[in-house]
């Protein structure tokens, strides 16, 4: 039973980085095509569209969430097996990858409009 949880807990642990990335683009989509529809573009706030610091600001969350998955300390586990290395890499890996697709996704809010008009 303990290397079940510890199965899923890993796993768990391992797509933590991925969920973030895919949660981060269905809203970021989601939100322009709300946001464009109630006109969310043509509202400013400290000069900026209101729409673009929304998705700015989901894409700063969705980094600082990808560091801290990033930063965390690698779980213990009795000394000589091997698995936690395995599943630390890929979750690290992961996390690497999803900052870069949160990234491809998040910069060009910066520099586009977000409605075509």
């Amino acid at each position: 039973m303990h290397n079940r949880e510890h199965f899923w807990s890993g796993f768990v642990h391992a797509c933590l980085p991925l969920a973030v990335w895919a949660a981060h683009f269905f809203a970021s989509y989601v939100f322009v095509a709300v946001g464009c529809h109630a006109g969310l573009d043509a509202r400013t706030a400290l000069g900026i569209p209101v729409l673009t610091l929304v998705l700015l600001a989901a894409t700063l969350l969705a980094v600082a969430g990808l560091a801290w998955v990033l930063l965390q300390p690698t779980p213990t586990r009795k000394a000589g097996s091997g698995g936690d290395t395995v599943a630390t890499a890929f979750r690290r890996g992961a996390a690497v990858l999803s900052l870069v697709a949160v990234a491809w996704t998040g910069v060009p809010v910066a520099l586009l409009q977000s409605c075509l008009q």
